[in-house]
């Protein structure tokens, strides 16, 4: 998942393959702006991390064993989107923009095996 501020923010996500509830926390490493350098997480887990300074971006990586539909959820204090990319950087979803303290949530479908991001 890439995250996206337009402000300096700390946010905490989740995600899983299932609807939640979530398990651990896994905080944010930087650099974790590229494919390259993404953050692994597994599905499951919470994952918190700060868009600093503005316009920063934090990306991690989920490797997915199969087919299955990704539930992604977010908590922020500030302006955010989220996108979902496949390994070939083909974006595959966009949040949108929410708003301070609003969650952004979304799911999709997964279609095969493979690095999502």
């Amino acid at each position: 998942m890439s995250l996206i501020g337009t402000e300096s923010l700390s946010y905490r996500f989740g995600h899983s393959r299932l609807a939640p509830p979530l398990a651990e926390l896994v905080v944010e490493a930087e650099p974790n702006n590229g494919l390259s350098s993404a953050n692994p997480i597994e599905t499951d887990m919470t994952a918190g991390g700060a868009i600093t300074p503005a316009g920063d971006v934090g990306i991690y990586r989920v490797s997915l064993p199969g087919p299955g539909t990704l539930h992604v959820t977010c908590t922020q204090p500030d302006d955010l989107e989220i996108q979902l990319l496949d390994s070939g950087k083909k974006v595959l979803r966009k949040s949108g923009l929410a708003f301070a303290d609003e969650p952004l949530e979304f799911s999709h479908d997964v279609v095969k095996a493979g690095d999502y991001y």
